[in-house]
């Protein structure tokens, strides 16, 4: 598989970008082709801009993410709004928890899941890793994203496991984070504080873990099924090498700046106020 392709920041950079975006608007030309012919007979007109120029269209542009968490751009629409990750605020005391639940309080906690859509084979990511953590002192949180508990297999003694606890829950007692790469649950560990151990899987995963690498809030185990020893050594480099928590915690305090349901509401807001306005104009 390709690696992922890093920032590169300066004139070099952008010609080099402007020749990804050629050989990617190339690639798909088809899909392309595709969106256009679908959007012209319910709108009436095609895309301006192709599918990848389709922000464009848009009225508002919420990214549920940090500023702190993306490459320096000078380039951002005025549309485009970082309002930052959803689920850093309190646990809520409604959430049923499983009966292990106290069993975190005071140990070293491992969460493992591969999210909520890319969990139909868990012997990509979640069961190496159970193997590979099984006779260590670690706690290790399984969450099977839907998938039942007995698709698993046999558990060591060290493992617990659900189908589901909310990450709002979950993050306060954990300290190292393995997963395949999902923007929402990496955002929201890094938004806890927590290094991330990530075997890129497909969709935007690999982009995930390039910013991984870039902002080192974690390690990069650079493909989707890795071998059990890999995991172990990259979860104990993740415990023993202070400086990927360290940057973590940054993003830990520029989050504290971000409401972001506040944020969408008063973007939601304000859009249909301009709405209104301009149909009465």
């Amino acid at each position: 598989m390709a690696n992922q392709i890093p920032s590169c920041p300066g004139p070099f950079g952008r010609i080099r970008n402007r020749a990804l975006n050629a050989v990617t608007a190339f690639a798909f030309r088809g899909l392309d082709r595709a969106t256009d012919h679908a959007v012209r007979s319910v709108a009436g007109r095609g895309l301006d801009g192709g599918l990848f120029g389709i922000a464009r269209h848009y009225d508002r542009y919420l990214h549920l993410g940090p500023a702190e968490f993306e490459y320096p751009r000078s380039d951002l629409p005025p549309i485009f709004r970082f309002v930052g990750p959803l689920g850093l605020g309190p646990a809520q005391d409604s959430v049923d928890l499983p009966d292990w639940w106290p069993e975190l309080e005071g140990r070293r906690v491992v969460h493992v899941t591969q999210g909520a859509a890319a969990n139909a084979d868990l012997s990509t990511l979640i069961r190496p890793t159970i193997d590979a953590l099984a006779d260590t002192d670690l706690l290790v949180v399984v969450t099977t994203g839907g998938e039942p508990v007995e698709h698993l297999g046999t558990l060591p003694g060290n493992v617990r496991a659900a189908e589901f606890i909310p990450h709002t829950a979950l993050f306060a007692h954990v300290d190292v984070f393995v997963t395949n790469g999902g923007y929402g649950g990496v955002t929201n560990a890094i938004g806890h504080g927590i290094p991330v151990v990530i075997a890129p899987g497909g969709e935007d995963k690999r982009e995930v873990a390039a910013h991984i690498r870039y902002f080192d809030v974690g390690i990069d185990l650079r493909h989707e099924r890795p071998a059990t020893t890999e995991i172990r050594a990259a979860v104990h480099r993740a415990f023993d090498e202070p400086r990927h928590r360290k940057a973590a915690q940054a993003i830990v305090q520029a989050c504290t700046r971000y409401r972001p349901y506040d944020t969408i509401a008063a973007e939601l807001t304000e859009a249909t106020f301009e709405q209104r306005i301009s149909k009465s104009s």
